[in-house]
């Protein structure tokens, strides 16, 4: 997990409003009403989320949905993240710019791959109201983002996975590495959880995030190639040096 955050995104918090503006003059979308009716109750729920990312630690999960049940107002609000919207693609490469200098760069979660799309954090099926607020939106890898779907909160309440925006990393070791005897002729890493520590909050978020996302097994899964390829290299190489 990536201990240098990406930037924050309020550079392109102007996607947000020029959406709205959009929607309010009612040229391009018959929703334009409904946003009317809520733009008020949307912008005092997004001054919240920035109150909560405010506090340390953050108080994210004591956000609650301006719609809990379904309702008109609440789909128009998850129809603002349209791909089709000329102002989504726009945040997209504004996005792209901000947090990789126009360059693909790696997972802030996994930290492996190379992110290719944007995460609602607070889900946006859950909390449309911030379907196109930029502090929510985080690029991620295409695994990351698909194993994370809506995942949120745990049946306490408590929040399972790590905000690279805005959570601190707890610096603790949370996964061991253990390199076994050998399995099918190579060595064998196993990648596990420190059952040792004494956890913070910070380091069970993120353990949880880990295991959420599948995370884990991914990480062992490619130290395990890596080291069948080392190793084919080398016995490779000694046999060469060997004829010759």
């Amino acid at each position: 997990m990536r201990k240098d955050k990406p930037s924050t995104l309020y550079a392109s918090q102007q996607i947000f409003h020029e959406i709205g503006a959009e929607m309010r003059n009612g040229t391009k979308h018959k929703n334009a009403d409904n946003y009317k009716a809520f733009k008020t109750y949307v912008e005092t729920k997004i001054d919240e989320y920035d109150n909560a990312i405010g506090k340390t630690p953050i108080e994210l999960e004591k956000l609650t949905p301006l719609w809990p049940g379904a309702c008109e107002q609440k789909a128009t609000a998850f129809n603002m993240y349209s791909t089709s919207r000329e102002q989504i693609q726009k945040l997209r490469n504004d996005l792209k710019a901000i947090n990789g200098n126009g360059k693909v760069y790696k997972c802030p979660l996994c930290g492996a791959a190379h992110v290719y799309h944007l995460d609602h954090y607070v889900p946006r099926s859950i909390m449309p109201e911030f379907s196109v607020m930029p502090q929510n939106l985080i690029y991620l890898c295409k695994d990351c983002n698909e194993k994370k779907d809506n995942k949120w909160l745990d049946a306490r309440n408590q929040r399972v996975i790590f905000n690279v925006y805005y959570d601190h990393p707890s610096g603790l070791e949370v996964l061991l590495c253990v390199i076994n005897t050998e399995k099918d002729g190579f060595p064998y890493a196993e990648i596990k959880e420190n059952t040792t520590l004494a956890h913070t909050p910070e380091s069970l978020l993120e353990l949880n995030t880990y295991k959420e996302l599948d995370i884990i097994e991914r990480y062992e899964s490619q130290v395990n190639e890596a080291l069948q390829s080392e190793c084919i290299s080398r016995q490779l190489d000694a046999e060469h040096r060997k004829a010759n």
